[in-house]
């Protein structure tokens, strides 16, 4: 490092990504979302401390400001005069929510411009959220399997106890399972394009982050994980597929996902009287998987056996890869589209809406909370009701009696399960403008400077399938400093000094 800033900032940022997924506080599930704001306070607090302590007694940094920057500054500037404006007076300060007020929201945008300065993207970067990634997927493995490691759950309760013990669904050291979704969305990604961009085989090792966190997601059954990830797959497939390595190291990545796919729907709990008993059932989907995933392991191996003997540009695999994506997106719309209308599920809700039948129940009833989230925008238009503010202004709540237990749960909203959709209830429409806006900038310029051409693809890719799933997601402080921190890294760099070598990782 050329500087104390930058050795700080890269420490600061291997813990963020290894100890702030795994640490879980001392209460497990009941206060996780506490226990890791504050640590993401103290560990920020230090860090900012220490950055701003060097800088200002070495004076050697330079700032150039980008679009995306530009675009960051003018959404914190949005989100403080909402939080001014606001009828909710220091409430905004923390929020009614989830800790999403003011104060988070200046922690995100100082977690993007300090990395943006002083850090600079790398592979350890994606091995050490791979790491604990692998962690806390074991671990929600082991809660599938019914069991309750380090007394995550409270008492004698497990996975198999939501929606009749508790509300919502909890898993691994995250929590929620839509959070955890979240993170493995900003994992799985970066894990798969390191994998393929690298010039060795010590990277396969990223296979195990990305077998168990397919698994988890497919065997929770969180679908906006799913379409995050089939959407930065077809975005980002044509830039970073470009040469027959790549080719072929995506091969054996789709059978590995194939052959996860495989296992999660095999995978079959019976869960009677707090036992749990596990079953693999090979029906026809896992088995279609599973033969996915052999002929693409068997032609993997073919093309590198007859390398040699294949000849073609860059250019031809980008364009063909395209033409693939094109039809299968085709085949997947016609396919979802003409879905039988008497069946369930998720691809049944898509089909229906593709026939324009938006239904409150569709999405979890998420299209239900939606409505009722739009409905609250017209009165604060431009600036919303101040940070995280949707909790006191949305009455919606929903209640099941259970059978066995003879209670009724009870859960009430609090987010508008779309972050795109909170930030336009919370800080208005010129507040989303902002964030939108340092979005598209990032995209274009991650795309016209190529940066499938070194390890900014990992982090690149990364935010897009978060980017996505944020259409569903919720966008809490428990994952969104990890997406702010991969923000930063992936935005060009804001720092000329004097020292500073200006070299970067081309290839893994």
């Amino acid at each position: 490092m050329s500087n104390p800033q930058q050795w700080i900032t890269d420490k600061y940022i291997y813990l963020m990504l290894i100890a702030f997924p795994l640490f879980t506080g001392f209460d497990g599930y009941l206060k996780i979302t506490q226990s890791k704001y504050f640590f993401l306070l103290i560990l920020t607090g230090i860090w900012v401390a220490a950055t701003v302590f060097f800088e200002l007694r070495n004076r050697d940094t330079r700032f150039r400001l980008y679009p995306a920057h530009i675009s960051v500054l003018i959404f914190l500037a949005v989100s403080c005069l909402s939080a001014l404006f606001s009828e909710y007076g220091t409430a905004v300060i923390l929020g009614t929510g989830r800790y999403d007020g003011l104060i988070t929201i200046f922690i995100y945008v100082l977690i993007f411009f300090g990395v943006s300065i002083y850090g600079q993207m790398r592979t350890g970067y994606v091995y050490a959220v791979a790491l604990s990634a692998t962690i806390t997927c074991i671990i929600a493995v082991i809660q599938l399997f019914g069991k309750n490691p380090f007394g995550l759950f409270p008492g004698d309760w497990c996975y198999y106890d939501a929606h009749t013990k508790y509300t919502s669904e909890f898993l691994g050291t995250i929590g929620n399972t839509n959070l955890l979704s979240g993170f493995l969305c900003l994992v799985l990604p970066a894990s798969a394009v390191t994998f393929i961009i690298s010039k060795d085989y010590k990277s396969t090792v990223l296979f195990i982050p990305l077998a168990l966190g397919i698994f988890i997601i497919s065997a929770s059954h969180v679908d906006g994980g799913l379409v995050g990830m089939l959407g930065c797959a077809a975005i980002a497939a044509p830039l970073i597929i470009s040469s027959k390595q790549r080719l072929i190291r995506t091969i054996f990545t789709l059978a590995v996902v194939s052959f996860s796919f495989a296992f999660s729907f095999a995978f079959t709990p019976i869960y009677r009287n707090g036992l749990t008993m596990v079953k693999l059932v090979w029906g026809k989907t896992p088995l279609l998987f599973l033969i996915f995933a052999a002929i693409s392991a068997i032609a993997g191996m073919l093309l590198i056996m007859n390398s040699s003997k294949i000849s073609v540009s860059s250019r031809k695999i980008q364009l063909s890869v395209l033409c693939l994506i094109i039809i299968a997106a085709i085949l997947v719309l016609l396919f979802v589209y003409f879905y039988p209308h008497d069946n369930r599920g998720t691809i049944y809700e898509f089909s229906r809406i593709l026939h324009g039948d938006f239904q409150d129940s569709f999405g979890s009833s998420r299209i239900m909370i939606w409505k009722k989230s739009l409905q609250l925008v017209p009165d604060h238009l431009l600036f919303g009701s101040g940070p995280d503010t949707l909790a006191a202004r949305i009455d919606m709540s929903f209640s099941r009696h259970v059978a066995e237990t003879g209670k009724t749960l009870a859960t009430y909203v609090d987010n508008a399960h779309n972050e795109y959709l909170g930030y336009l209830v919370n800080i208005g429409l010129l507040g989303l403008l902002a964030y939108v806006s340092a979005i598209l900038f990032t995209a274009v310029s991650f795309i016209k400077n190529k940066d499938s051409a070194n390890i900014r693809a990992a982090s690149g890719c990364a935010l897009i399938c978060y980017w996505i799933q944020g259409i569903f997601g919720l966008g809490l402080c428990i994952v969104a400093p990890i997406m702010w921190l991969f923000w930063g890294l992936t935005g060009k760099n804001l720092t000329i000094t004097e020292n500073y070598n200006g070299e970067e990782e081309k290839e893994v």
